[in-house]
């Protein structure tokens, strides 16, 4: 801002302390901009292990399919087996009688 005095020439007013105030301003933007920058790095740390553990979830969601599958296809066998021997034992108890 510029103040003209009574000789009419123009004269800066007290530019060191418009400089400090400029240059704390300077420095609490930088502050804050580290500080968004800091927070932007750990907000995209968590999506990364937010990302990471859906896709474990995923994996796991799929693994516990396939335990389900394979016990009911257990399941299965084991009740055929047990029909087998249930009539194998039929049958040698009608031969034997």
């Amino acid at each position: 801002m510029n103040v003209r005095t009574r000789s009419k020439t123009l004269q800066m007013p007290n530019t060191d302390s418009t400089s400090n105030k400029l240059d704390t301003v300077l420095a609490k933007m930088d502050d804050l901009l580290r500080s968004r920058d800091l927070r932007e790095t750990k907000l995209n740390s968590i999506l990364e292990k937010l990302s990471s553990l859906e896709s474990s979830q995923k994996k796991n969601a799929a693994d516990v399919d396939a335990l389900k599958d394979s016990y009911c296809s257990l399941d299965a066998q084991m009740i055929d087996v047990d029909n087998e021997l249930t009539r194998k034992v039929s049958r040698r108890i009608s031969v034997s009688l």
